[in-house]
């Protein structure tokens, strides 16, 4: 099914945008009486040793030591994200693909000038934003590619690995495709009144969500429309006056989270607002859209010096903050554990945001936590895997 639901073409306006597992044996038993003492000696020895150790775990991201090294040519515009307890990285040449022994699964070819990634359960898209290119992949094979000719802004992929492309389009102010994981098209949608940012799909696939900009005089509104993908009509919409949604996903197939400038709201399917938490004079600096909640790195400066990290429960409750006195240079969340790169440590927190570890990060550009809560940190050219 290819349907459209095609808007009145209108004339465009152009506009610039982008635990500790530790395993314990315990000594063997004693042979002979003679050794006794020199065994005790061993074992108060040990146990001095272990006491230290321990000590020094407290502030360490995982005792199974280094599970995974990854090597990779170094590029500036390098991406990446956490798959499958591994690692992918997309370059301006191509899209490889890590297991968590830091192994090469994968690799495929693809050129980018600004190379994107999208990952999802099962499949990741690699894409190249203002230019034409995208691929989908899993660790066992490219499930497909799409040239475009328009230019490319984001995409999203869901649980079933269909993807949402949101594209330019000359006559209208945006286009949004839903593709199948074959590279089926299954429905697009073309904008008329409002420049597309976002899409997302919803887990069961039956809705997509859409977030478009409109300006009428000097006032932006962000409005969220949402589909029946079995239908062209529009079945919902949502209207946020003077601010800018940047972002949206589905979290469940009833409810989407939306990142704002300002605030994190939520919306169910009819486009409802269930939920809203207000950045209360903070600037937002770095978000996560996650399955039990979403964390916010805000600052009061665009740096993300002195600010804070927040984590907001479905219902729109802060479960926890920690301010931070350093600059946030990223933010991930996975297994249950938040982990933030500030300086040159790597802060790993509990969902409710108390400090949960440390781990010195001289180098570093990057901390990806995995779904077990397993700790990928990267320089320019390699990364590390430490268990949870």
């Amino acid at each position: 099914m290819d349907d459209e639901n095609r808007a009145p073409a209108v004339n465009e306006v152009p506009i610039e945008r982008t635990g500790t597992g530790r395993s314990r044996k315990g000594p063997g038993s004693a042979g002979k009486r003679r050794v006794l003492s020199v065994s005790l000696i061993v074992l108060l020895a040990a146990a001095a040793v272990l006491i230290f150790v321990l000590a020094l775990f407290r502030d360490y991201p995982g005792t199974g030591g280094v599970a995974g090294d990854f090597s990779f040519e170094p590029h500036t515009s390098n991406v990446y994200a956490a798959f499958k307890g591994g690692l992918v990285v997309v370059s301006a040449a191509d899209a490889t693909v890590y297991g968590p022994d830091g192994r090469q699964i994968r690799r495929e070819h693809f050129a980018a000038d600004s190379p994107a990634i999208s990952a999802g359960e099962n499949a990741v898209a690699a894409y190249d934003i203002g230019g034409a290119s995208l691929i989908v992949f899993d660790e066992d094979e490219l499930l497909f590619s799409y040239r475009s000719d328009r230019q490319l802004i984001d995409a999203s992929v869901n649980e079933r690995s269909w993807v949402a492309v949101c594209e330019t389009s000359g006559e209208y102010k945006g286009v949004v495709t839903v593709f199948d994981e074959s590279g089926r098209s299954l429905y697009k949608w073309y904008s008329a009144q409002g420049y597309v940012l976002a899409a997302s799909i919803s887990p069961n696939g039956k809705y997509l969500a859409v977030v478009t900009l409109q300006q009428k005089q000097e006032v932006f509104r962000s409005v969220v429309s949402v589909f029946a993908l079995s239908s062209e009509d529009v079945r919902a919409e949502y209207q946020l006056e003077d601010d800018v949604i940047i972002d949206i996903g589905f979290i469940k197939n009833d409810l989407i989270a939306c990142v704002s400038e300002s605030s994190l709201v939520y919306l169910d399917a009819e486009a409802r607002e269930k939920a809203v938490y207000d950045y209360d004079g903070f600037s937002l600096h770095n978000y996560i859209i996650g399955p039990d909640y979403t964390v916010l790195s805000l600052s009061r400066t665009n740096s993300g010096l002195n600010g804070r990290i927040v984590t907001v429960d479905l219902s729109g409750r802060e479960m926890g903050s920690a301010d931070v006195s350093g600059t946030v240079q990223c933010i991930s969340s996975g297994g249950g554990r938040i982990a933030a790169l500030i300086d040159n440590s790597t802060v790993l927190y509990t969902s409710s945001m108390k400090e949960d570890g440390e781990l010195s990060s001289s180098g570093a550009k990057k901390v990806l936590l995995t779904d077990d809560g397993s700790v990928l940190i990267l320089t320019n050219t390699d990364a590390k895997l430490y268990l949870p």
